[in-house]
């Protein structure tokens, strides 16, 4: 465990009058520091709202981070739809990436703890629903027991993420941290080749991401299917009739990996429910008819031969212990966000639930309750009832805004005019002649590009050389990226979701590309 004593978190920034003199409104100030500073985008959240994002974006902020690490003092957050896009201080990314380096190598042991706890967290929101939890058990509990499950999952999500926050703020808006380790094994002595190769080297992961897992899990399975026969009759049959084939243990291990993977595919927005056997069984079809479909052979030795070469490299390197411990925890930074986001959908299937009887119980729209800041949430379900009637304007777009350390929450024009402020600066700094990332995974490709945010957004099969073009890659997006011939993101550092799994199937992939999505067109 971090061994740091950890400042009582409050249940939110402080308001903004207490920063704000009686002369001066939210809005103005904000316009100050929109117009009189560099922004930089923070990220890019498909499918999110004001309610769930606020746990993060808090926990990114002065108030929450305490002695941990630097945090942010402004930060604003538009709310467009059923997106989220938030804008942060350039300067103020930079400060905070420097720090955590700096505390990491001063204490070597202290950043694997980080990671550590975040992997411990993420197992215990896991268990924070009952999984019997159904919408009838939870419209059979009493206001109170309701609103105390909603405070449990709300104190389990602030404080993952007060250390859930902390790597991520490594590469955040500047992608600051794997320029420092680019850079290092430069001034070891070598050259930029050299120095690529030997990162690509160290960065590569040596035990199997969650994403990796289910893909191999489910391979074993295929290979069994193959051995025990028979199959199908044959393609055009494969999805509607493999299940008259399959031998019973066939059958039980299929409904097993349905168990502890069904979550994956979960979006609360456009997919509420769970992967079921017949898509388990439909995926099998296809595999046992087009062994290419998987095409996992060849990662589980890929482990053993990261490990081998990671040693070497390290051995050839005369690094400090903080510099050889940067080295070894990337990674595992990046496995660590993977394990953390698959609790967090499961997690989210149950929150959905008791969001939707939280709103019936205050007469309100599920949309408005997810419009709310959480104590918000908890003061209407208290009442019985929305505790103001304009928080109901939150649903057409609004904005979330840390000002000086302070929040506000506007709606209506303000938040429009903020967010035309805001977009505007940040466009402004942009080279639009010019498109360019970071190299996440290394190899050469040449293909058509197609534009793909969400798994339900393409249903066909992606065809042979095409390059998966999206904002960045949620777990649902796997099975698509591991038949891409190449992958480019507009977000995302080099121990993000798309950087691990790409590595992980050995595909080419360039990340952090700015203004990609703008550009780029089927």
């Amino acid at each position: 465990m971090v061994r740091e004593p950890l400042s009582r978190p409050a249940n939110g920034p402080k308001p903004v009058a207490e920063a704000t003199t009686p002369t001066t409104s939210p809005l103005d100030r904000l316009r100050e520091l929109v117009q009189g500073q560099e922004w930089v985008k923070g990220a890019v959240n498909y499918d999110e709202d004001l309610h769930f994002s606020t746990f993060y974006l808090r926990a990114s902020c002065v108030p929450h981070t305490g002695r941990l690490y630097p945090g942010y003092t402004g930060l604003v957050a538009l709310y467009e739809g059923f997106n989220e896009h938030y804008y942060l201080l350039k300067d103020e990314c930079q400060r905070t990436a420097v720090a955590i380096v700096k505390k990491a190598l001063k204490r070597p042991e202290w950043l694997p703890c980080v990671v550590y706890e975040i992997v411990r967290l993420s197992d215990r929101l896991k268990r924070l629903f009952d999984p019997r939890t159904s919408p009838a058990r939870l419209a059979r509990m009493s206001d109170a027991r309701l609103l105390a499950l909603y405070e449990r999952h709300a104190t389990a999500q602030r404080t993952l993420y007060r250390y859930a926050r902390l790597p991520e703020a490594l590469d955040r808006g500047v992608s600051y941290f794997s320029t420092y380790l680019m850079d290092h094994l430069r001034a070891q002595g070598l050259s930029a080749a050299v120095a690529d190769e030997t990162f690509a080297v160290l960065s590569q992961p040596l035990l199997p991401s969650v994403l990796a897992q289910e893909m191999l899990e489910f391979e074993e399975i295929v290979a069994a299917a193959r051995a025990h026969g028979p199959s199908s009759p044959g393609p055009a049959d494969a999805s509607a009739r493999v299940r008259l084939f399959l031998r019973p243990e066939l059958v039980q291990r299929l409904r097993g990996h349905q168990e502890k993977w069904q979550f994956l595919p979960y979006h609360g927005y456009g997919r509420r429910e769970l992967a079921t056997l017949g898509q388990y069984v439909e995926r099998l079809a296809e595999h046992l008819h087009n062994p290419a479909a998987g095409d996992t052979a060849d990662m589980a030795g890929r482990y053993e031969t990261a490990k081998q070469a990671r040693f070497a490299a390290l051995a050839m390197l005369d690094l400090d212990p903080g510099h050889r411990a940067l080295y070894e925890v990337y990674a595992e930074i990046g496995a660590a966000k993977l394990h953390r986001r698959y609790a967090q959908l499961r997690n989210f299937y149950y929150l959905d639930m008791l969001l939707a009887e939280i709103a019936d119980r205050v007469g309100v729209s599920e949309w408005t309750v997810r419009c709310l800041l959480p104590e918000e949430v908890a003061a209407s379900l208290r009442a019985g009832r929305l505790i103001d009637p304009a928080l109901a304007e939150r649903g057409n777009g609004c904005v979330y805004a840390v000002i000086d350390g302070a929040e506000v929450v506007l709606a209506g024009a303000d938040a429009a005019e903020l967010g035309r402020l805001v977009r505007a600066q940040v466009r402004g700094r942009q080279n639009p002649a010019v498109l360019k990332g970071v190299v996440a995974s290394r190899g050469i490709v040449v293909g058509p590009c197609k534009v793909i945010i969400r798994a339900d957004d393409y249903r066909e099969e992606l065809p042979k050389g095409t390059i998966v073009v999206s904002e960045s890659t949620d777990p649902d997006l796997a099975g698509l990226l591991k038949r891409a011939a190449g992958v480019l993101t507009e977000q995302g550092g080099v121990t993000s979701h798309a950087a691990i799994i790409c590595r992980e199937l050995n595909v080419p992939t360039i990340i952090g590309i700015e203004g990609l999505l703008e550009h780029v067109r089927d």
